[in-house]
């Protein structure tokens, strides 16, 4: 459901879908893929928050991780992907189903990584959506 949401919120900004297409996949990228840069997103906690009081109002914890190879502009394409997602993902709202996101927030990360054996550089950002379930 809110992955769901958080991929059509990020293939709507053209900051990101210029930079990987849509290249944004679900946990982990695809076994084999030859195309970067990419991204993957993971939600962390998808256990509602309800108060007592039959409040619809949650938040998850969301990390995306950006993905550049090191036969292309790795790094850098590493980069401009993670700070795509980051600036342009922050602060959007929108609907979808039965999700109203209402606030996406940037939350202090951004730790890198090599894997050398798919020789892919790669960088942790951690966002909180919140949102409103009307389900």
């Amino acid at each position: 459901m809110i992955g769901d949401a958080l991929y059509s919120l990020a293939m709507g900004q053209t900051a990101i879908t210029d930079l990987i297409g849509d290249r944004l996949y679900a946990v982990m990228l695809p076994q084999g893929l030859k195309t970067f840069p990419a991204a993957a997103y993971r939600i962390n906690h998808d256990k509602p928050n309800y108060s007592f009081d039959g409040n619809k109002y949650d938040y998850v914890f969301t990390d995306l991780f950006a993905y550049g190879h090191l036969e292309g502009d790795g790094y850098n394409d590493c980069v401009s992907v993670w700070n795509a997602l980051r600036y342009s993902l922050e602060g959007q709202t929108g609907t979808f189903g039965s999700i109203a996101v209402t606030d996406i927030r940037y939350m202090d990360s951004g730790n890198e990584d090599f894997i050398d054996n798919l020789k892919l550089f790669t960088k942790q950002l951690e966002l909180r959506i919140s949102f409103i379930n009307n389900n």
